[in-house]
C-alpha cells in the first residue's frame, strides 16, 4: 500500500519499519463448542510481519516475516500473544532488530513459547538467530550500536546488561527498593554508558524516571516527570509527550517535544497531535520521526518546518513503529 503524500519530508538516508500483526483462530466458534473448548480457550496464530517505507518515495517493502518460521514473535512478557512495540531495531546499518521469540505451536496447540531472545534480520530473508535463553524478562532496549541489551527482571529487581555477540551477562545493577508501579520501560544513551528507567507514578500521577549508570552500576533520581518515551539517536536529549485532554474524548492528545537531559529545555515538535502516538521512533541522523496516528504512520520532519509541508501519512491501518534501518 503506498503511503498518501502530504509533502516531500526532508532528504534522510533512512527508512521507516514498523510492524503489524494478525491473529486466527484455527477453529470457528462452533467448532470450539462442539470440542467443548470456550471460545478464548480456541488456539490461534500469531503472525508478525515488519516493512520499511521510504519517507521520500513512500515505497513499502517487506523486510520481516514469521508466518511459516518454527518461532514466532511473543510480547515482552513472553506469552503467545504478539506486541509489536516489544520488537526493536539495533544498528541501523546492520538491518537488524531483537526481539522475544518462541516455539509456534502446531495446529490446535495453545502456545508454549519457551522465551528466548532473538536477532532478526530485516532485509526480507525472515532469518532468526538465538541470542540467549532468558528469565521472566519484563522490559529491554537494546544499545545504539546493538553490541549490547539491557533488560529488567523481579525477584529481586535487577537491570541486567547483557552482550548480543557472545550472550554473557556483562553487568547486573540492584533496582531493590525501587518502587515499579508500572512495567518499566528502558532507553540506552546514545554513548551508551547509561540507560533511561521509567520507575514508578508519583504525585499526580506523574511516572518518574532514574538514570543507570552502567560503568559505575549506579542509580541516579533524575526528578524528570511526564511522559518521557526516550533519548534522541545522537545527542543527550529526550523524546516525550505533553499529555493534552479535552472535554470531546477521555484519550488526551500527545504534543512531542525534547528536552535536554540535564537542562530541562522542553521544545515543541512541529507535528500533528495524535491519540494513538504511544510510541515514536527518530531517525538515527534526527532528521525524522515517525509515530502512530489515525489508523497508520505519521512521518514528519524534527526541524521547525511547516507542519502540513513535511509530512507522510502512510495509511496501514493498526501499526507501530519499529525504528529506522539505513537505506
Amino acid at each position: 500500500m503506498q503511503g498518501r503524500l502530504a509533502a516531500s519530508t526532508a532528504p534522510s538516508g533512512y527508512v521507516v519499519v514498523y510492524g503489524v500483526k494478525t491473529v486466527t483462530p484455527t477453529l470457528t466458534l462452533e467448532e470450539g463448542r462442539k470440542r467443548g473448548i470456550w471460545y478464548g480457550d480456541i488456539p490461534k496464530v500469531h503472525v508478525t510481519r515488519l516493512f520499511s517505507v521510504d519517507p521520500t518515495s513512500g515505497k513499502e517493502t517487506l523486510v520481516f516475516s514469521d508466518e511459516t518460521l518454527p518461532v514466532m514473535i511473543l510480547n515482552r512478557e513472553g506469552s503467545g500473544e504478539t506486541a509489536l512495540y516489544g520488537i526493536v531495531a539495533t544498528n541501523p546499518t546492520q538491518h537488524n532488530a531483537v526481539a522475544l521469540g518462541g516455539l509456534r505451536p502446531g495446529p490446535g496447540e495453545k502456545p508454549r513459547p519457551a522465551p528466548s531472545l532473538y536477532e532478526l534480520s530485516l532485509d526480507g530473508s525472515n532469518a532468526m538467530r538465538k541470542i540467549s535463553d532468558v528469565e521472566a524478562m519484563i522490559a529491554f532496549a537494546v544499545s545504539r550500536d546493538g553490541e549490547q541489551i539491557a533488560y529488567f527482571l523481579y525477584h529481586p529487581n535487577r537491570l541486567v546488561i547483557q552482550s548480543t555477540g557472545s550472550g554473557k551477562v556483562t553487568r547486573e545493577i540492584s533496582l531493590e527498593g525501587n518502587e515499579f508501579a508500572d512495567l518499566p520501560s528502558l532507553s540506552w544513551s546514545p554513548d551508551g554508558a547509561a540507560v533511561l528507567i521509567r520507575r514508578w507514578s508519583g504525585p499526580e500521577h506523574e511516572t518518574e524516571y532514574d538514570l543507570a549508570d552502567i560503568l559505575e552500576a549506579r542509580i541516579e533520581r533524575t526528578g524528570i516527570r511526564g511522559q518521557i518515551y526516550s533519548f534522541l539517536p545522537k545527542t543527550n536529549r529526550l523524546l516525550g509527550a505533553h499529555l493534552i485532554y479535552d472535554k470531546s474524548n477521555a484519550s488526551p492528545r500527545r504534543q512531542f517535544f525534547s528536552m535536554a537531559l540535564r537542562e530541562r529545555d522542553p521544545v515543541n515538535l512541529p507535528l500533528p497531535q495524535c491519540r494513538e502516538s504511544w510510541h515514536a521512533e527518530v531517525s538515527p541522523d534526527e532528521k525524522l520521526i515517525a509515530f502512530p496516528c489515525n489508523q497508520g504512520i505519521v512521518i514528519g520532519t524534527m526541524a521547525g518546518d511547516d507542519e502540513k509541508k513535511s509530512r507522510r501519512e502512510v495509511p496501514v491501518g493498526r501499526a507501530e513503529v519499529i525504528g529506522w534501518i539505513a537505506k
